[in-house]
C-alpha cells in the first residue's frame, strides 16, 4: 500500500484531534472552520485526479456522496453547543463523543478506499459499480467535515455574543 504525504498528514491530524481535542471544549477563530473541509477537498481532488477516469455519471455520484456526507454530518452535529464572540470572530465549540465518531468515520473511509485502491490499482480506471462505490465513499468523507463546519457556522451566526478568550499560541 502506498501512502502519500497528504494521507499521512490527514491521519496524523485526525489522530491528534481525536486524542487531544475532540472531546474537549475548544475556542478558535471562525475562519479555522474551513481547515478540515479544505483539507478533505484537497484529498478528494488528489484521489480522483490520480486514480479515476470520470464520466458524467461519476460526477453525479460525487455530488450525491457529498450531499449524503454533509447531511449525515449535520444530523450528527445538530445538537452541538456553540458560543460566539462576534467582535473577535471567535467560536467556542463544546467537545463531544460525536466529534470523535465523525473523525474516526472519515479516517476509516480514507484508509479503506486507499487500501482498496492499492490492492486494485485499476479499479478507478474502469466504469463499473466498484468505481462508483469508491467515489461515493470518498465524497462522503469530504462531505462530513463540510457539513460539520456549516452547522457550526450557522450556530455561530445565531449565537448570542459572548466574550471569549482567544486561544494562546504555544511557544515551541
Amino acid at each position: 500500500m502506498t501512502l502519500n504525504l497528504a494521507d499521512l498528514l490527514l491521519a496524523a491530524f485526525i489522530v491528534w484531534l481525536v486524542i487531544t481535542r475532540a472531546s474537549q471544549d475548544k475556542t478558535m477563530a471562525v475562519r479555522k472552520l474551513l481547515m478540515l473541509p479544505l483539507l478533505s477537498f484537497y484529498l478528494l481532488y488528489s484521489t480522483v485526479n490520480s486514480h479515476f477516469i470520470l464520466n458524467v455519471a461519476d460526477g453525479a455520484v460525487l455530488c450525491v456522496g457529498f450531499l449524503l456526507g454533509t447531511t449525515l454530518s449535520a444530523v450528527l452535529r445538530r445538537k452541538a453547543s456553540v458560543r460566539g464572540d462576534k467582535a473577535q470572530q471567535l467560536i467556542c465549540i463544546a467537545g463531544s463523543k460525536t466529534t470523535v465518531l465523525m473523525y474516526a468515520l472519515i479516517l476509516a473511509i480514507k484508509v479503506s478506499v486507499g487500501y482498496f485502491m492499492s490492492q486494485h490499482p485499476d479499479a478507478g480506471r474502469e466504469f463499473d459499480l466498484t468505481q462508483s462505490l469508491l467515489l461515493l465513499a470518498s465524497s462522503v468523507a469530504f462531505g462530513l467535515p463540510t457539513g460539520q463546519a456549516l452547522v457550526y457556522f450557522v450556530k455561530y451566526q445565531g449565537a448570542a455574543h459572548e466574550t471569549l478568550v482567544a486561544p494562546s499560541k504555544r511557544s515551541r
